[in-house]
């Protein structure tokens, strides 16, 4: 299945991408390959991944303090946000 980052979803997953370089060379990379594996494993069957809100999903990723929320339109998966786990959870739904 088909995949593409909402706008705030990509400017999340950069902004992460940056702190993690920061704190340690290479970390960000390794983030980025964890979300894209998540990506990976959603695109397989993304129904059975936990509802959070309406038509909204969640993937809980194992090595980062981190969810990816998305929703299926049609015949692709629309990424909506890269959540820290102690960012307030919902603030996506705007």
């Amino acid at each position: 299945m088909n995949y593409f980052f909402s706008e705030d979803a990509y400017k999340d997953l950069e902004e992460s991408e940056l702190h993690y370089n920061n704190e340690q060379f290479g970390l960000g990379e390794e983030f980025l390959d964890e979300v894209f594996a998540g990506v990976l494993h959603i695109s397989d069957d993304p129904s059975i991944w936990q509802k959070v809100h309406k038509e909204l999903q969640r993937y809980s990723l194992k090595r980062f303090p981190f969810k990816i929320i998305y929703r299926v339109q049609g015949d692709a998966i629309q990424i909506v946000a890269i959540n820290h786990d102690k960012r307030h959870p919902k603030y996506w739904k705007k």
